[in-house]
């Protein structure tokens, strides 16, 4: 069967921020960017020794979940979350850390879903980052020597963009082969896509119709269908084993390397063909009606 086609709304992605980075290199010899000793310094620094946090305010927070929110901000890569946690910290709000720290996210057959805020219970660049090497993990141990690529599409929302560079940075720095839409699509287009390309597997950055404040990571299996069990606890064990994010190895010029290309022109026209051509004939008389459903 063919996924059924679904309508995105289009919008802009406000630019992402930048920190400082150094160049290693993967197991495989591709470059990778790694946190400068200055920067890991200085993430630790907002995490643990800020003379700004209020010692008052911090009482009202458990020694271990102050302990682990600040191990979540020092391996956050991304600033305005590692200063949102931060802010939380000063003002010793223990029941909003505790609803955004109270374990992780959790992973199965609908992969990730819930609010795009900071914190281990929440959907953010960190938890895409792990996401995705417990995923790759998942692929190169069940196929270890397959040169299938994995199809990674994306939605329009606002936090969806910068969630895709994530997803195609960790898998092209684990020497995974990838093939991506580079502007916004319909979910059923990237599961179409994995099975003409033949891929390991299809992830989809959309939280499809939850609140506009959400996203989701969605995983598809070889069939173009989404996982199911037991294979969403095989990659969610494999998630939990994976380091904090900033230790994650990610490809820099993820776009340049030979591991990553764009999907295939004509890939929509393909499948609005395939599926004009199984669509049964219209039932002569039929009220049947049609009600359109964007994001949310």
């Amino acid at each position: 069967m063919l996924p059924v086609l679904t309508t995105r709304h289009c919008v802009s992605t406000p630019p992402g921020s930048k920190d400082k980075l150094t160049m290693s290199r993967s197991l495989s010899g591709e470059p990778v960017p790694s946190v400068s000793t200055q920067s890991r310094r200085s993430l630790t620094g907002l995490a643990t020794g800020s003379s700004r946090l209020d010692n008052g305010a911090m009482s009202n927070i458990s020694p271990d979940l102050r302990e682990r929110t600040e191990a979540w901000i020092a391996a956050d890569p991304q600033r305005r979350t590692r200063e949102e946690l931060s802010t939380l910290l000063e003002a010793g709000d223990a029941a909003e850390l505790t609803e955004r720290m109270d374990g992780s996210l959790m992973f199965g057959t609908a992969g990730l879903r819930g609010r795009v805020e900071a914190g281990s219970n929440r959907m953010n660049r960190a938890v895409v980052i792990r996401t995705t090497r417990g995923l790759a993990e998942y692929l190169l141990q069940r196929d270890p020597d397959s040169d299938k690529p994995v199809v990674v599409g994306r939605d329009a929302r606002l936090s969806s963009k910068r969630f895709q560079k994530d997803t195609i940075a960790v898998l092209t720095a684990a020497g995974i082969l990838v093939r991506y839409f580079p502007d916004p699509v319909p979910t059923p287009l990237v599961a179409y896509a994995a099975r003409q390309l033949g891929a390991r597997a299809a992830i989809v950055i959309t939280a499809s119709h939850n609140p506009p404040l959400d996203n989701g990571y969605k995983v598809y299996d070889t069939n173009g269908a989404q996982i199911v069990p037991p294979t969403d606890r095989d990659i969610a064990d494999k998630i939990a084993e994976t380091p904090p994010a900033i230790d994650v190895p990610r490809l820099a010029k993820k776009y340049r390397s030979e591991l990553a290309h764009a999907v295939p022109d004509g890939m929509f026209d393909r499948y609005l063909s395939d599926l004009e051509s199984v669509r049964a004939a219209d039932a002569a008389g039929s009220d049947l009606t049609f009600v359109l459903t964007p994001m949310h």
